[in-house]
């Protein structure tokens, strides 16, 4: 049994060499905890820190639910490498003082061949990459007329090769202020700090991070708007990354957003590079869809439904 399961781990270990894309199509824990939960965010970088007008914006500073006065529920659909696949599902009201939120994250990693010996023989059987699920909790209230403070609850629970399973808990922090500045907004959060995924007898830490994000909004010409948007991330694991974004919303119905992933250490990863985006509003109805071309891999796309009232 020891000797199946190292074989397995060597075969796993191969696999998850191909890396991923758009922060949703690898083969290692914790992936859908840098994984993007919305087409918006997507579309301009995922530089979402200091937002206040998504559900999905729980991913990045559950602070940013405090402003939030709607309900929402949202789902995202992407397609990543080969036949990986993520789906979302969030949803949030607006509560007696605050805002209450909730959301649920798969990710099905495709399949892969795994290698057992048996004797001498080598036998192959086609089993689950991957299979994570995320649930999180928030919750967001006011402390002053412009300072917002946030908290979040996550499970993340992984299973690989359909044989090493883990569980981990977490959780986020964080505070969104609006300043004296009409349309500047900050937010900064603490994210995915927690218990490590154990897989047998390896102990894998969460992404912990810091993340300090500013937006700035203004409206042009009557209903047109524009909006920039900038996320500084520290991580224990990795160096330092900016991700900058903008949308342009024309007659508060069509969107067009842009976005760029600053990575000191991956320069040449198409994690790295340009994002972009279009948003469409229909009464209280929002379409939203992402793409980021990739130069190793697939180009890969993202789509989003939501729905307010």
């Amino acid at each position: 049994m020891k000797l199946n399961k190292t074989v397995a781990t060597l075969s796993l270990i191969l696999a998850i060499q191909s890396g991923s894309v758009c922060h949703a199509a690898g083969l290692t824990s914790g992936t859908l905890l840098k994984t993007a939960s919305s087409a918006r965010a997507a579309g301009m970088a995922e530089a979402f820190g200091a937002n206040t007008d998504s559900i999905a914006l729980m991913a990045y500073n559950p602070a940013g639910l405090a402003n939030r006065n709607k309900s929402e529920i949202e789902t995202m659909f992407q397609n990543g490498l080969v036949d990986n696949q993520t789906v979302y599902l969030g949803g949030g009201t607006s509560l007696k003082k605050g805002y209450a939120g909730a959301s649920l994250f798969y990710l099905d990693g495709g399949e892969i061949e795994v290698g057992s010996l048996n004797g001498s023989t080598i036998q192959t059987a086609t089993k689950k990459a991957q299979q994570e699920y995320v649930g999180t909790v928030g919750y967001g209230w006011p402390l002053t007329k412009h300072l917002g403070a946030g908290a979040s609850i996550k499970v993340i629970h992984s299973k690989l090769v359909e044989e090493f399973s883990a569980t981990a808990l977490a959780g986020d922090l964080g505070l969104h202020y609006q300043t004296a500045l009409p349309g500047l907004q900050t937010g900064v959060s603490i994210q995915n700090f927690g218990t490590k995924l154990k897989y047998e007898s390896t102990r894998e830490s969460l992404p912990l991070t810091l993340r300090v994000g500013a937006q700035y909004g203004t409206t042009l010409n009557g209903n047109n708007k524009l909006l920039g948007a900038v996320d500084v991330l520290f991580s224990k694991q990795e160096k330092a990354k900016v991700n900058v974004g903008a949308e342009f919303e024309f007659i508060s119905t069509l969107s067009l957003r842009a976005g760029y992933h600053i990575d000191a250490e991956n320069k040449s990863d198409s994690i790295s590079g340009f994002t972009t985006g279009l948003g469409l509003k229909l009464f209280q109805y929002r379409f939203d869809y992402a793409f980021e071309l990739s130069k190793k891999f697939n180009d890969q796309h993202m789509f989003s439904v939501g729905i307010s009232f």
